[in-house]
């Protein structure tokens, strides 16, 4: 419920907003209450320029949830224009409304400016996609004649009574076939005249829930699988996700230092979902499919000319458990059907490496893991499995 909604409603009675310690009746203390106390928002700045929200409410009576209280540590990264904010370096930036934190860093007061960005419609994708951030609703959702549509085969342009201004609505796609409805809207939090950061988005509310009668605040669970959801996508379309992928792969399937064009013939496959040979195609054409990352690697010439062998730079070391495998399978090892499973008991101690034994969440290996000495340090040539190679190991492995 809005302010203007909850002093409509008590107007209509002859009443008018109370504070909520006024009420005598523990019945209707169930909640959040409008009041006509004054409230601003500000916030704090720590010395690497990240804020915490605090609500500065007069004449507050009772606690103040400590997320937006003078104590909150909930400190989050912003985009300052020019990297310039307010520090104790700085004097606060000698802002009037700023003052000084002991232990460092200020509180400012903040005033949130919203403005159009294109006043006449855009050229191309890339300019409204480097120029707008703020998403919308998609204009299907309101009412049938809302919105006309102008633009071109790159995008559309959801316009009202055919002027681009604040409520002009663009429907873009991207490079990894992702549509996008963003508002014709820039958001800035300004501090002062001249220092100001972008309006930084979230997802959960900031009344928390309460405890009584059944808990019905605004922090919701929805709203956490959105943000986590929202979280995910940004790690999972990354511009870095399919070269990082793809160095560790290739590196797991053989090959510890791949020149850049392998990464990249296996970077785009990914990226494009579908890797093509002389004779077949693999994948289904969507970003991340990884039987056409597979395919671009064991597939490409890197991994199946010969004549590579020849560098001595060619390749990787062989991982400790996959040559105890090997010669088990070179000696035809068969299963006693008595045991129904093969115990390699004590590997981690004996040569360093078992099956899901992982030592920490990087795996056994770390993928720009160079010898401290020899012609590989001299090279600088990446050797992952290498780390593997200490004398108490390597005298496990023949034994």
């Amino acid at each position: 419920m809005t302010f203007d909604t909850a002093q409509s409603r008590c107007g209509t009675d002859d009443k008018e907003l109370c504070d909520f310690y006024q009420i005598f009746a523990p019945g209707y203390k169930t909640g959040y209450h409008w009041t006509t106390a004054n409230c601003s928002i500000k916030v704090k700045i720590n010395e690497e320029g990240e804020v915490a929200i605090v609500y500065d409410i007069s004449n507050r009576q009772g606690d103040q949830e400590l997320h937006v209280s003078e104590e909150s540590l909930n400190y989050f990264k912003v985009y300052w224009k020019d990297d310039d904010y307010p520090k104790t370096a700085n004097n606060c930036g000698n802002i009037s409304e700023c003052v000084g934190l002991n232990g460092g860093g200020c509180q400012c007061s903040t005033v949130v400016a919203n403005s159009v960005v294109f006043e006449n419609m855009p050229n191309t994708t890339e300019d409204i996609f480097s120029a707008l951030v703020v998403g919308a609703i998609e204009p299907g959702a309101f009412d049938n004649g809302t919105y006309t549509t102008q633009g071109n085969d790159d995008f559309t342009a959801y316009v009202i009574n055919g002027t681009i201004d604040k409520s002009t609505i663009f429907e873009v796609t991207d490079a990894m076939s992702r549509k996008f409805f963003l508002k014709n809207l820039k958001s800035v939090v300004q501090i002062g005249a001249n220092i100001s950061f972008r309006n930084a988005p979230h997802f959960m509310s900031m009344i928390s829930d309460y405890s009584w009668p059944i808990g019905s605040g605004e922090t919701t669970r929805r709203d956490a699988e959105y943000e986590t959801d929202a979280v995910l996508d940004h790690y999972f379309y990354h511009q870095n996700v399919a070269p990082f992928l793809c160095l560790r792969l290739i590196q797991r399937f053989g090959q510890s230092n791949p020149s850049p064009r392998y990464v990249e013939a296996c970077n785009a496959a990914f990226r494009n979902g579908i890797y093509y040979t002389t004779s077949n195609a693999y994948g289904t054409g969507k970003y991340g499919d990884l039987s056409a990352t597979i395919a671009s690697i064991i597939l490409d010439r890197e991994a199946r000319t010969p004549v590579i062998d020849i560098d001595p730079s060619a390749g990787s070391v062989r991982e400790p458990i996959l040559k105890v495998t090997g010669l088990m399978r070179a000696l035809g090892y068969t299963r006693n059907e008595k045991v129904p499973t093969i115990n390699l008991s004590l590997m981690m101690t004996k040569i360093g490496q078992m099956a899901y034994s992982f030592e920490s969440v990087f795996s056994f290996f770390l993928p720009k893991q160079i010898p401290s000495s020899g012609p590989l340090t001299a090279a600088s040539l990446y050797s992952p499995e290498s780390v593997k190679l200490e004398m108490p190991l390597i005298i496990g492995i023949l034994n």
